[in-house]
């Protein structure tokens, strides 16, 4: 037999691991593929987008740090042509020699000081139009009276240009004319300036005019737009006026020439950038328009960086994928085995919950859906544990109050005889009161051991209260006053025995301890909806409004303590009992304030049968 035929009579059935990882790998190398294809062919102009957000970023930047500086000069400019020194040498309103030349070094003194405070300031200038030069430069200043106006500032184009504004005009690729000096200025002629300048006029001499400049060092101007290394090869920036010529640069050679690439830009853009060839190499350009005061930045990107950047990625993206599909392989076993292990633990508890073993646990902790089915099963688990426990504990609480009801029967039956016995002795000895008192508690005890259900109707509990009310009055005088309200339609609605008598004795004790009138209590009875209300009433001293708020809450929770086994059953007990026959949502609530009284209320379900599943 061949090795074909061998095989063609077997039948292949790949495991569920195997084929989870085939899947999970073919998925895999396919995306990577694409996503391989989309990320090398986009990538170009990826760079091309990020390299001109980050431009427009630092563009934004240069032009708020630019507008910074300018309105900076301006504002001291503004402030330097109203100061009193400036006006009074402008009034020209000297009456001595000596005063005029105070004037002219109290002008100096001020310049100097202005310098001296901002060391962005190259040097200030005043020129007037009568040809006085004031100058201010570091660690000097200088007055000159040039008559003849030889100073290139007065060049009439530049002089007049400067004069027709009324505001602070700044002036690029400007070199300030210190020919003037009387020593060796050639230090001070070397860089160019990036000159602030305004005309201005005396207060109180208008033919009296000058004009205020201010020059910034250009390679100080520069520094905010160009960092202190840059090259052609990653790019250079630079300024260009209105009229396209350099006026700031890193090189200064190149200041003052006219911009090759301006007449290809867009000035009515604020922002844009093109692609441009100079000597067979192409170069990205970014221009922006400053807002203040009007002029272009450019910037010049070698395309070839870009290139460059996108074969390394290429080859760095080639490699990540080798590796990746390699570790994709090898943890895709690993991780495959860790998906299906749970299931054999979630299988294996389920098979012990279904034995009975109680509270099994899942044991599965990995943070996924798998996690959450571990989750629900613990915990439905767990429920089953509490509900059973539950149950327990309400049979065992059951049985606690049973046997402290019965403990509360101390041999009834004997009891009974004996009050019967003590009452006819009374009657022979004409004691009425004493006879009145021990029919109402042999009245009073007669439910104790002629009926041991917990449960009796409302007609039955109305007369123990009120058999009760009579032992009570007999003690106290006569000063207890009950008004009972029971609608007769509503008497055979069945409630839980001795419920009343405990709070009645709370409203007894407290009241008749602390009023020397007695004590008025009223009972109702009201039927709504889905429960019966009963509410007691009494007029007696209140209770603090914290204290009541401390045992409404402990009544909801049933945080009560738990009454002592030589005690009656008291409030917390007879709660206890409401809520373990009828539920949760029933039971006792209290009102109260302080000198007005008290008002209990007890919600109740409406039955009109005992349940024989708490008979005795």
């Amino acid at each position: 037999m061949s090795l074909i035929e061998q095989f063609k009579g077997k039948s292949l059935h790949p495991k569920f691991k195997t084929k989870l990882v085939l899947s999970f790998m073919t998925i895999i190398f396919l995306m990577m593929i694409v996503s391989y294809l989309f990320v090398y062919y986009g990538i170009l102009n990826i760079f091309e987008s990020q390299t001109e957000q980050f431009t427009l970023e630092q563009f934004s930047r240069v032009d708020s740090n630019i507008g910074n500086l300018k309105n900076n000069v301006d504002r001291i400019i503004k402030m330097t042509v109203i100061e009193p020194d400036v006006q009074v040498w402008l009034s020209n309103d000297f009456t001595s020699q000596k005063d005029e030349i105070t004037a002219k070094n109290n002008l100096l003194k001020r310049l100097t000081y202005i310098l001296d405070n901002n060391s962005y300031i190259d040097s200030i200038f005043i020129y007037g139009n009568n040809g006085e030069i004031f100058c201010a430069i570091p660690s000097q200043n200088i007055y000159y009276n040039d008559v003849g106006k030889k100073n290139t500032f007065y060049n009439p184009e530049r002089f007049n240009k400067v004069f027709s504004q009324r505001i602070p005009t700044w002036i690029g690729a400007y070199k300030p004319d210190f020919s003037f000096l009387d020593f060796d200025s050639s230090r001070l002629t070397a860089h160019y300036s990036m000159s602030d300048a305004m005309p201005f006029s005396s207060i109180d001499n208008y033919e009296q005019k000058a004009v205020l400049v201010i020059n910034v060092n250009e390679k100080y101007f520069s520094t905010i737009f160009n960092t202190p290394n840059a090259t052609q090869s990653n790019g250079l920036m630079y300024v260009t006026n209105e009229d396209g010529m350099i006026i700031s640069h890193s090189d200064e050679k190149k200041i003052g020439e006219k911009s090759s690439t301006y007449p290809l830009i867009n000035t009515k853009k604020q922002m844009d950038s093109l692609i441009i060839s100079r000597n067979e190499e192409k170069i990205q350009l970014i221009y922006y328009r400053l807002q203040n005061p009007g002029w272009i930045l450019i910037r010049e990107q070698p395309f070839n960086v870009f290139i460059n950047n996108i074969i390394k990625l290429r080859m760095t993206l080639l490699i990540v994928a080798l590796i990746s599909l390699l570790c994709v392989f090898l943890v895709s076993l690993y991780w495959i085995y860790q998906i299906t292990k749970p299931l054999d633990r979630l299988l294996s508890a389920m098979n012990q919950l279904r034995k009975g073993k109680l509270g099994v646990k899942s044991e599965i902790s990995r943070g996924n859906e798998f996690d959450t089915l571990g989750n629900q099963f613990d915990l439905m688990s767990k429920s089953i544990v509490s509900l059973v426990e539950e149950v327990k504990t309400k049979e065992v609480e059951k049985r606690r109050l049973e046997i402290e009801t019965l403990q509360a029967q101390i041999n009834p039956h004997f009891l009974y005889n004996t009050i019967n016995t003590i009452k006819w002795m009374a009657i022979i000895a004409d004691q009425k009161n004493i006879s009145n008192s021990l029919s109402a508690l042999g009245n009073l005890l007669r439910p104790v051991f002629s009926n041991h259900s917990p449960e009796c109707t409302i007609f039955e509990e109305i007369d123990y209260v009120n058999n009760y009310i009579k032992l009570m009055n007999c003690r106290f005088g006569e000063c207890i006053q009950v008004k009972i309200e029971v609608p007769e339609a509503i008497e055979k609605f069945i409630i839980p025995r001795f419920i009343l008598q405990p709070l009645l004795e709370n409203s007894i004790v407290h009241g008749i301890s602390d009023s020397e009138s007695g004590i008025n209590i009223e009972i109702s009875v009201v039927e709504r909806v889905d429960c019966i209300v009963i509410r007691i009433c009494d007029n007696g001293k209140g209770i603090n409004q914290e204290v009541i708020l401390e045992i409404n809450q402990s009544l909801v929770f049933n945080t009560i303590e738990k009454s002592s086994s030589t005690e009656s059953i008291g409030v917390s007990n007879v709660n206890r009992r409401i809520k373990l026959q009828s539920g949760e949502n029933y039971g006792i609530s209290i009102e109260s304030e302080e000198g007005k009284g008290t008002r209990v209320e007890i919600r109740l379900p409406l039955k009109t049968s005992i349940n024989p599943k708490i008979v005795d």
